[in-house]
This record gives structure tokens, C-alpha cells and sequence, in this order.
């Protein structure tokens, strides 16, 4: 097995467990405080410039942007009290495109933020790190 695919391993292994800590935690209406707080951290280095530090869609960077940001605290209201976890993560993904941001990349942090952070955090464990942080901030 090459470096590679030891990597794609590792990370799905990794997807794997925090998805299984998250989903048991979930069923008790509450989001692990670690993996909130890396996904915090995240997305406030990656996302806020657009999105805004509390995810409202007034980051600095919005004068900018083609269209506004979405107001992140409201995607469960707008799905019924549903948080479409896996329609979010695609969204960030670049699979489900956002008319905002134009093309698969986001504008910031590209394709993958390893410029940004090197390979400190593989790139669907971050997705998944920050999906899971907003879900924690919908508003009810």
C-alpha cells in the first residue's frame, strides 16, 4: 500500500470515528465540545471573511462577493427544523456549488486548505469538523 492510500485510510478511519462519536452524541441532541471547538476554529480561519465571525453572512469580505453570503444559524428553519448535514458538507465540498461562490472552489482556501494549515488536518476531516460547527449554531 502506498503513502496514498495509507493517507485516504487514515482519514476515513478518522471520518469514520468522529462520525460515530458525533451521531451517538446527536442522539442526545449534543455535538461532542471538542469537535465543535476544532470546527470553530476552522471555520473562523477558513469561512468567517465571507461568512462572518457568528455566521450570519456579513464578513468583511461581503463588498466583494457577486452575491451575499447565507445566513448559516437558519439552515435548519429553512428545512423544516432539519439540519441536512450531508447537503451542507457537499456545499463546502464543492459538490453541491453555491450560487455565490462560482465555481467549485471556494474563493479563500481553495480546493483544499493545505496551504493554509500544510496536512495538519486532512481535508474531509475538516469539512466534517465544520459542518458539525454549523449545525451547532442554527438557531431554533
Amino acid at each position: 500500500m502506498n503513502n496514498r492510500s495509507m493517507r485516504r485510510e487514515l482519514t476515513l478511519c478518522v471520518i469514520g470515528l468522529l462520525l460515530i462519536t458525533a451521531s451517538s452524541a446527536a442522539a442526545q441532541d449534543e455535538i461532542p465540545r471538542s469537535i465543535v471547538d476544532r470546527g470553530r476554529s476552522l471555520y473562523s480561519s477558513l469561512c468567517a471573511s465571507c461568512h462572518g465571525e457568528n455566521g450570519k453572512g456579513d464578513g468583511p469580505m461581503v463588498p466583494e462577493l457577486r452575491a451575499k453570503p447565507i445566513d448559516l444559524t437558519q439552515i435548519a428553519r429553512q428545512n423544516n427544523g432539519n439540519f441536512p448535514f450531508w447537503h451542507v458538507f457537499h456545499a463546502i465540498d464543492g459538490r453541491s456549488i453555491p450560487r455565490a461562490h462560482g465555481g467549485p472552489d471556494m474563493p479563500v482556501w481553495g480546493s483544499v486548505p493545505e496551504p493554509i494549515f500544510g496536512n495538519k488536518f486532512p481535508t474531509e476531516e475538516w469539512m466534517v469538523t465544520v459542518t458539525f460547527y454549523i449545525e451547532s449554531i442554527q438557531e431554533k
